[in-house]
């Protein structure tokens, strides 16, 4: 969890901006993320605001003399809502403006940036803190120690009716096949459970679909039995797990899409090799001792080509984007997408269609080398490698990973790698 003293200077910065001091800072909390913004209230007058938001509070001012005097403070809470604005107004400005609405409940605020990149940081920001993404310090994991080790203890951060939806969840799992094998019923613990009911808002039988899928997909599929030969051909350095990790001890995958020739070879083994990665990925979290489970991903497209046609990538895409959200659902932290080339746009627009909505608010666009030092409020400098602005030298070999992940594995081509 999160030391106080990181971010108490951040917030006796802000509280000696803000007038009157909002009670809401009495303990250092996360800064986040700050600026100008033109917000309305629905139906009411608009004003030139400025916006600050910490891990669970948005604080809307208005600048008088040398002071942020507060008009607005919005607590962060699941109820809340968030999506883009759009009106039918065919002579309304914010019909065609970068805007965004948050919904209360009985108020409604539509939040009017200058532009599209920056109205896509707000809602990214306002939505993770919606989601608990940021309040470090509100439900802190609970272990207990079982044959000398701490475990976590989910069910100690669950409230009742959590409680109740998860144990008939596991009822219905049991009812689903009661001779499953051990391994997929260790598999299908609290914690998993709670991540396929979180995936679907907490609603059991849309959960119980999905965790039907992906019981099927499992014991069809086995990502836990990959072996070297099913995906050495994709483990090129195009897409690798890091030895690293961020500021929260969470996993951190790169991808450089393109940089190797369009090998069939490649292609064929890899939505095989994205399973084998998600699964390594989310075992090395060790989220039952850890209390962790997200990842955070790098994209990067730095001189990289969209190679294929069209209908190849797409489909390769909805493949990836299957085993990554629905197969490990509630395992994306957040992802970056770096240097993106104009054909990816093309791409995006389409691909974006199969993505899960909360899943596409969690993605952000660093569209060059200046953006680049957001990754440092993730990332510290000396595990965010050294062309994304970091100080870590690793480079990614196919003989090393090979050693890591396969020591057994004989003697086969490295191929494409």
């Amino acid at each position: 969890m999160a030391d106080h003293a990181e971010f108490a200077a951040e917030t006796e910065r802000v509280r000696n901006l803000l007038n009157p001091k909002p009670e809401e800072l009495k303990t250092p909390k996360r800064f986040i993320k700050e600026g100008p913004c033109i917000v309305q209230e629905v139906k009411h007058s608009e004003h030139e605001s400025y916006l600050f938001l910490f891990n669970n509070v948005l604080f809307v001012t208005r600048k008088e003399k040398d002071k942020y005097k507060i008009f607005i403070a919005m607590t962060m809470r699941s109820s809340l809502k968030i999506d883009d604005y759009s009106t039918s107004g065919a002579d309304d400005e914010l019909a065609t403006s970068p805007n965004f609405i948050v919904d209360a409940g009985k108020r409604k605020f539509i939040f009017k940036l200058e532009d599209a990149e920056q109205k896509d940081d707000w809602k990214r920001e306002i939505s993770a803190a919606i989601e608990g993404e940021y309040e470090l310090d509100v439900i802190k994991p609970v272990f207990r120690e079982v044959d000398g080790q701490n475990v976590w203890d989910v069910r100690a951060g669950l409230n009742p009716e959590q409680l109740n939806l998860l144990d008939q969840f596991h009822a219905k799992v049991a009812a689903r096949d009661p001779a499953l094998d051990d391994e997929l019923r260790a598999w299908a613990d609290d914690a998993c459970l709670c991540r396929f009911l979180r995936a679907r808002q907490w609603n059991l039988q849309d959960a119980y679909i999905m965790i039907d899928n992906t019981l099927n997909w499992r014991a069809t599929e086995r990502p836990q039995d990959i072996k070297y030969e099913e995906v050495f051909h994709a483990a090129n350095g195009d897409l690798y797990i890091s030895p690293c990790r961020d500021k929260n001890g969470r996993i951190v995958v790169y991808m450089r899409p393109g940089r190797s020739p369009d090998d069939p070879n490649v292609r064929k083994q890899y939505v095989r090799y994205m399973s084998w990665l998600m699964e390594t990925g989310t075992r090395l979290l060790d989220t039952p001792h850890t209390a962790q489970e997200k990842m955070i991903w790098i994209v990067d497209f730095a001189d990289s080509k969209i190679q294929g046609g069209m209908e190849e990538n797409i489909r390769l895409s909805r493949e990836t984007i299957n085993v990554m959200q629905n197969q490990y659902p509630e395992r994306l932290g957040v992802g970056f997408i770096l240097n993106p080339p104009l054909p990816f746009y093309v791409l995006w627009k389409i691909v974006s269609g199969f993505v899960d909505p909360v899943t596409n608010r969690k993605i952000n666009f660093l569209k060059n080398k200046k953006h680049f030092h957001t990754l440092l409020h993730y990332i510290s400098a000396d595990q965010l490698e050294e062309p994304y602005g970091g100080t870590n030298k690793f480079v990614f070999t196919p003989e090393e990973w090979k050693n890591t992940y396969f020591p057994d594995a004989g003697g086969e081509s490295s191929g494409s790698a």
